[in-house]
């Protein structure tokens, strides 16, 4: 005979037997039980089974052999009766609690506060609640250097891509001899190279005295520096500022 702590998972009012569910052990998914024995060991469990109007989750410690529910017990039945299985369970209710990999059964704190008292109950949850938290914080982190190592990855692809299109820039440029930035920039919207230098040239927002408004087929100011330098670009005398960029590409994935 031993004992355990189930939820009913079926139950028939007209033949009076149903199926209770195990917490600590799993020789048969589920007990059967008939409600002559509730009413035996607990007739105010049995009341509860047998209203049809009640849609709350009946569940009980009881005694069990050979598949069969023999008593239902309270915790005074456990105590006297079933010491021994009692530290049995009470180690095993510890190790439910500290193994973070396996959700915690139904009714799990009252089946810890049934054999263990608030105290201790108490403890376990609290212990558990740490180790939770240090997993999740370790996962997180673990998730943050992820994603930390792709984004610099990505940047580094980026990169190579605009330093590959700046070379390929200059190469195309330095044969027509432009002399000023905007130059360079009416030619690539006369001759749609929005595509062909897509991620270093784009749309620049400026801004002087208040007024804000776009340049088209211009540059960032990094990439605009030394594209300046590398074709020997004239610095047009103005004082507006940059304060925005989006490059053709980028403006491609809005559309």
């Amino acid at each position: 005979m031993k004992i355990d702590f189930g939820i009913v998972r079926k139950y028939c009012t007209d033949e009076g037997f149903g199926f209770v569910g195990h917490t600590f052990f799993d020789t048969h998914p589920n007990e059967l039980f008939h409600i002559r024995t509730i009413k035996r060991t607990n007739p105010e469990l049995a009341r509860r089974l047998n209203n049809p109007d009640s849609k709350e989750a009946v569940y009980f410690w009881y005694e069990f052999k050979e598949g069969q529910v023999a008593a239902v017990l309270d915790l005074k039945n456990i105590n006297q009766k079933y010491n021994a299985d009692l530290n049995i369970l009470i180690a095993e209710t510890e190790c439910i609690w500290r193994d973070l990999n396996e959700k915690l059964p139904d009714r799990f704190d009252e089946i810890s506060l049934d054999i263990m008292g608030i105290e201790r109950t108490n403890e376990l949850r609290a212990e558990r609640d740490s180790f939770e938290l240090r997993r999740k914080n370790i996962k997180e982190n673990k998730r943050r250097e992820v994603e930390t190592l792709r984004k610099i990855e990505d940047e580094k692809i980026q990169k190579k891509i605009e330093d590959d299109e700046f070379e390929q820039l200059i190469a195309d440029m330095t044969p027509l001899g432009f002399t000023s930035s905007k130059q360079l920039s009416s030619y690539i919207m006369k001759n749609d190279l929005g595509n062909k230098y897509k991620n270093i040239s784009g749309v620049v927002k400026m801004e002087k005295e208040g007024k804000v408004w776009s340049y088209n087929g211009a540059f960032p100011q990094n990439i605009y520096a030394n594209i300046c330098s590398e074709l020997g670009l004239g610095n047009e005398g103005t004082n507006a500022k940059v304060v925005g960029f989006n490059s053709f590409k980028e403006l491609n994935k809005k559309k």
